[in-house]
Protein backbone atom coordinates (compact mmCIF):
# COMPACT_ATOMS: atom_id res chain seq x y z
CA UNK A 1 0.00 0.00 0.00
CA UNK A 2 2.96 2.50 0.75
CA UNK A 3 4.40 2.03 -2.35
CA UNK A 4 1.40 2.64 -4.28
CA UNK A 5 1.20 6.15 -2.25
CA UNK A 6 4.53 6.97 -3.02
CA UNK A 7 3.79 6.51 -6.98
CA UNK A 8 0.84 8.05 -6.84
CA UNK A 9 2.17 10.79 -4.89
CA UNK A 10 5.14 11.36 -7.72
CA UNK A 11 2.75 10.76 -10.77
CA UNK A 12 1.69 14.23 -9.43
CA UNK A 13 5.30 15.63 -9.70
CA UNK A 14 7.29 16.92 -12.54
CA UNK A 15 9.77 14.85 -13.47
CA UNK A 16 13.25 15.59 -12.22
CA UNK A 17 15.05 15.18 -15.77
CA UNK A 18 14.40 18.18 -17.91
CA UNK A 19 14.10 17.35 -21.64
CA UNK A 20 13.74 13.52 -21.38
CA UNK A 21 10.76 12.48 -22.84
CA UNK A 22 7.94 10.43 -21.28
CA UNK A 23 7.29 7.44 -23.32
CA UNK A 24 4.35 7.49 -25.32
CA UNK A 25 1.22 5.38 -23.49
CA UNK A 26 3.29 6.09 -20.47
CA UNK A 27 3.24 8.88 -17.61
CA UNK A 28 6.12 10.51 -15.85
CA UNK A 29 7.27 9.66 -12.58
CA UNK A 30 10.37 11.09 -10.22
CA UNK A 31 13.26 10.07 -12.14
CA UNK A 32 16.79 9.61 -10.48
CA UNK A 33 18.65 13.24 -10.59
CA UNK A 34 21.31 11.63 -12.33
CA UNK A 35 20.24 10.53 -16.06
CA UNK A 36 23.70 9.43 -17.01
CA UNK A 37 24.74 6.04 -14.92
CA UNK A 38 27.83 3.58 -15.19
CA UNK A 39 25.58 0.40 -14.84
CA UNK A 40 21.86 0.69 -16.26
CA UNK A 41 20.52 -1.44 -13.72
CA UNK A 42 20.60 1.09 -11.22
CA UNK A 43 17.62 2.72 -11.93
CA UNK A 44 15.74 -0.17 -10.83
CA UNK A 45 17.94 -1.61 -7.95
CA UNK A 46 15.87 -0.25 -4.90
CA UNK A 47 12.71 -1.63 -6.30
CA UNK A 48 13.87 -4.99 -7.07
CA UNK A 49 16.16 -4.89 -3.59
CA UNK A 50 12.57 -3.81 -1.21
CA UNK A 51 10.69 -6.49 -3.03
CA UNK A 52 8.41 -7.56 -1.37
CA UNK A 53 7.20 -4.50 0.43
CA UNK A 54 4.50 -6.85 1.75
CA UNK A 55 3.09 -10.72 2.17
CA UNK A 56 0.70 -11.75 -0.60
CA UNK A 57 0.28 -12.99 -4.08
CA UNK A 58 2.84 -10.09 -5.01
CA UNK A 59 5.36 -11.19 -7.97
CA UNK A 60 8.41 -9.02 -9.81
CA UNK A 61 9.19 -9.18 -13.40
CA UNK A 62 12.44 -7.60 -14.94
CA UNK A 63 13.36 -7.65 -18.30
CA UNK A 64 16.14 -5.66 -20.26
CA UNK A 65 16.87 -5.73 -24.30
CA UNK A 66 17.78 -3.84 -26.74
CA UNK A 67 15.88 -2.65 -29.97
CA UNK A 68 16.82 -2.11 -33.24
CA UNK A 69 17.95 1.15 -33.22
CA UNK A 70 20.80 0.03 -30.30
CA UNK A 71 18.46 1.69 -27.33
CA UNK A 72 18.14 -1.08 -24.03
CA UNK A 73 15.53 -0.77 -22.58
CA UNK A 74 14.69 -1.61 -18.81
CA UNK A 75 10.75 -2.56 -17.64
CA UNK A 76 9.92 -3.82 -14.20
CA UNK A 77 6.64 -4.72 -13.58
CA UNK A 78 5.27 -5.70 -10.29
CA UNK A 79 1.84 -7.76 -10.23
CA UNK A 80 -0.05 -8.23 -7.17
CA UNK A 81 -0.05 -4.68 -5.82
CA UNK A 82 -1.08 -4.52 -1.97
CA UNK A 83 -3.71 -1.40 -3.10
CA UNK A 84 -7.01 -3.09 -4.64
CA UNK A 85 -7.36 -0.27 -6.79
CA UNK A 86 -4.05 -1.52 -8.75
CA UNK A 87 -2.93 -4.68 -9.82
CA UNK A 88 -0.11 -4.09 -12.04
CA UNK A 89 2.65 -1.56 -11.95
CA UNK A 90 4.95 -0.70 -14.45
CA UNK A 91 8.00 1.40 -14.78
CA UNK A 92 10.29 1.69 -18.06
CA UNK A 93 13.34 2.87 -19.16
CA UNK A 94 15.63 3.32 -22.74
CA UNK A 95 18.81 4.39 -22.06
CA UNK A 96 21.85 4.57 -24.70
CA UNK A 97 25.21 3.76 -24.53
CA UNK A 98 27.39 6.81 -24.10
CA UNK A 99 30.88 7.61 -25.96
CA UNK A 100 32.52 7.02 -22.66
CA UNK A 101 30.79 3.74 -22.03
CA UNK A 102 28.01 5.07 -19.94
CA UNK A 103 24.64 4.74 -19.93
CA UNK A 104 21.76 7.71 -21.15
CA UNK A 105 18.69 8.08 -20.20
CA UNK A 106 16.73 8.89 -23.44
CA UNK A 107 13.22 8.04 -22.51
CA UNK A 108 11.27 6.85 -19.40
CA UNK A 109 7.45 5.76 -18.29
CA UNK A 110 5.04 4.33 -15.84
CA UNK A 111 1.75 2.62 -16.32
CA UNK A 112 -0.42 0.76 -14.38
CA UNK A 113 -3.43 -1.91 -14.69
CA UNK A 114 -6.27 -1.19 -12.42
CA UNK A 115 -7.81 -3.80 -10.38
CA UNK A 116 -11.39 -2.20 -9.70
CA UNK A 117 -14.33 -1.90 -12.95
CA UNK A 118 -14.00 -3.23 -15.68
CA UNK A 119 -10.56 -1.60 -16.74
CA UNK A 120 -8.34 -3.43 -18.80
CA UNK A 121 -4.78 -2.98 -19.80
CA UNK A 122 -2.38 -0.51 -19.15
CA UNK A 123 -4.05 3.23 -17.67
CA UNK A 124 -1.39 6.43 -17.65
CA UNK A 125 -4.25 8.01 -15.37
CA UNK A 126 -4.11 6.76 -11.33
CA UNK A 127 -6.64 4.23 -10.77
CA UNK A 128 -10.15 4.94 -9.46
Amino acid sequence: MFRTLIICATLATPAIADGIPTLPGYSNFRTPETTIVDQPMSYVQDWVMSFPEEGGNASLQVTAGFSDDGLLTVEVTENGVADDSVSAIQKRFDLRRTEDWRWELVAYGFRQKCGRRDMTGWQVDPCP
